[in-house]
């Protein structure tokens, strides 16, 4: 096994460092834009959740219809 020389962290208040953060990013609209975008796409991507509706109410595909939808997600990646 290899062993690695320890190193020393220094410690800081964890509010410290959101704050240190908030006060980098405030300013540099591009990046708190961006930071955000993935944030709200993070949060609302739950519309997977609504494949079986659309399958059922919607396309009336049933069981092969949703399992189309679900591996859409994996052929988009191509």
């Amino acid at each position: 096994m290899i062993r690695l020389p320890g190193f020393a962290r220094p410690r800081a208040a964890s509010s410290a460092i959101v704050l240190e953060g908030l006060r980098y990013i405030w300013p540099n609209k591009l990046t708190l834009g961006s930071i955000l975008l993935d944030l709200f796409a993070v949060r609302l991507s739950g519309a997977v959740a609504l494949l079986p509706v659309y399958a059922r109410d919607i396309l009336n595909a049933g069981a092969y219809g949703l399992g189309m939808l679900r591996s859409a997600r994996a052929w988009a990646r191509f």
